[in-house]
C-alpha cells in the first residue's frame, strides 16, 4: 500500500502545472488526507488518503471544471477507489472492496472575503458512489451524499 501512495505522489507531481492543494477531504466513502494538482485551466486530479481508522481508503480523481471565475469553480468529477471497512462489530472480519462514483460540486476561495487572507479553499459537493460488497449484500451497494473539503493552495 505504501509503494502505491508514494507512485501516486509521483505522478501527481509530474502532472502539476505549479498549483498543489494539500487539505482534508470528508466525502464518504473517500475521506482523509487530500492532494490536488492542477493540469491545467479546467483539468485537475485529486488523490484522497484515509490510512487511520477502522475505515481504510485510497482514492483518485479526475476533476474537470465547468465553470471558473475568480473566487469560485464549478466542477463535476469521476473517481476510482479501493475502501477497506472494519465490520467486526456486525461480523468476524474486515471487508474491503473496488468502487466508482462521480459528483458535481462548487470551490470557493476565501480570499474573497479578505484579499490578505492565505490561499484555503472551501469544497461543497454532491456525490454518488457505487462498490461491490457482494460478501454480505446480494447487489452492488450504491451511496447518495454530500462532501466537504478543505485545502491550502502553494
Amino acid at each position: 500500500m505504501k509503494k502505491i501512495i508514494l507512485i501516486i505522489v509521483i505522478t501527481l507531481g509530474i502532472l502539476a502545472d505549479n498549483n498543489i492543494y494539500i487539505g482534508l477531504q470528508l466525502a464518504t466513502p473517500s475521506d482523509g488526507i487530500s492532494i490536488k494538482i492542477d493540469k491545467d485551466e479546467k483539468i485537475a486530479f485529486q488523490a484522497i488518503f484515509d490510512l487511520l481508522g477502522s475505515k481504510n481508503s485510497v482514492a483518485l480523481r479526475g476533476i474537470y471544471r465547468f465553470k471558473r471565475d475568480f473566487f469560485y469553480n464549478l466542477y463535476g468529477y469521476g473517481e476510482v477507489g479501493v475502501w477497506n471497512w472494519d465490520r467486526r462489530y456486525y461480523y468476524e472480519d474486515k471487508v474491503e472492496t473496488f468502487g466508482y462514483g462521480g459528483g458535481v460540486g462548487v470551490e470557493y476561495d476565501l480570499r474573497d472575503l479578505d484579499s490578505q487572507f492565505i490561499p484555503l479553499f472551501l469544497d461543497f459537493e454532491f456525490q454518488l458512489h457505487f462498490f461491490n460488497d457482494s460478501k454480505y449484500y446480494y447487489d452492488d451497494n450504491s451511496e447518495l451524499g454530500v462532501g466537504l473539503g478543505i485545502h491550502y493552495k502553494f
